[in-house]
């Protein structure tokens, strides 16, 4: 691989090489860099590693940046025919989403070839546990007080309903560009940043002088998992909705909005936490939503 120097320019990363063409090598060096920079998890940055050679051996030594989107389309179909599991193809095929986005963010190629494929469907367990933004705002306009504040934050942010009530004013920070991040704590003692919005800052800004916890219960300390489930519930009653919503809900209702608007699967599983990519790929059957069907077809009765 021929080798290339990486600098941060606002923030971002661009790769250059002098008056030289941006060489394949050095794109790949720097997407594996960059993966291993978003995710904690080995297991992620091994499957993204696995998911690249496959994906080589598929091109057998053709450029990979030569790829066109006929040629990311058969690798789908290649994929769907070789008897992997539709929750590995998904892997890798968002793999190499993420590399070819990432080459056309650095000019390495006009657009991402992968764009257009669509990410095989995962199984899922029950009914999925989904809100849209019409009913979360239904619940924030049916709420005042620490219980719009409550969805505000869980929203904006998917915080684990731990995270955001063990989360105080001292464990926030302000970035150089004037952001505010708050460290969690998560699962398995691992520390990650999550980015306060001002919307967030805004619900939250009644508790902020006396500091302590972001949000209290009446007496300063700190809220019980009980009373934040039973103030979502009588938010979701309140708001017309048939449905017995939880703080995980709220959860869902980020990863899969944020999916669903183009957000970078590895930038989703780094806010969220999760230890595996693999836990966060079940967002993108949900984020997909309801494609077009025979039933659009057919028209109304």
């Amino acid at each position: 691989m021929v080798g290339g120097d990486l600098v941060t320019v606002n923030g971002r990363a661009v790769a250059t090489l002098g008056e030289e063409p941006l060489s394949e090598g050095a794109v790949v060096r720097m997407w594996l860099a960059r993966v291993a920079s978003r995710s904690q998890s080995a297991e992620t940055q091994t499957a993204y590693l696995r998911a690249l050679r496959r994906f080589s051996a598929f091109r057998d030594g053709q450029p990979l940046l030569a790829t066109t989107r006929a040629d990311a389309l058969r690798y789908a179909e290649h994929l769907a025919a070789s008897g992997l599991a539709p929750a590995s193809a998904a892997q890798a095929l968002s793999a190499m989403r993420s590399l070819f986005s990432f080459a056309a963010d650095l000019g390495a190629v006009p657009f991402s070839s992968f764009g257009i494929v669509r990410t095989p469907k995962v199984a899922q367990e029950g009914a999925p546990r989904m809100l849209s933004q019409a009913e979360v705002r239904a619940m924030m306009q049916a709420s005042d007080g620490k219980c719009r504040a409550l969805i505000v934050l869980l929203a904006r942010t998917g915080l684990r309903i731990s995270e955001a009530l063990d989360a105080k004013w001292e464990h926030t920070y302000c970035d150089p560009h004037g952001n505010t991040g708050l460290r969690v704590v998560g699962k398995g003692q691992k520390v990650r940043e999550v980015k306060l919005v001002p919307q967030v800052l805004d619900a939250l800004a009644e508790w902020k002088a006396a500091g302590g916890y972001l949000l209290p219960n009446r007496d300063g300390g700190r809220m019980s998992k009980q009373s934040a489930d039973q103030m979502l519930a009588r938010a979701a009653k309140r708001a017309g909705l048939a449905k017995s919503v939880s703080a995980h809900w709220l959860r869902h209702y980020l990863a899969t909005t944020a999916l669903a608007n183009g957000a970078d699967l590895l930038q989703v599983q780094k806010d969220l936490g999760h230890a595996a990519l693999a836990t966060t790929q079940r967002y993108l059957h949900a984020a997909d939503g309801l494609q077009k069907t025979s039933a659009d077809a057919v028209g109304d009765l």
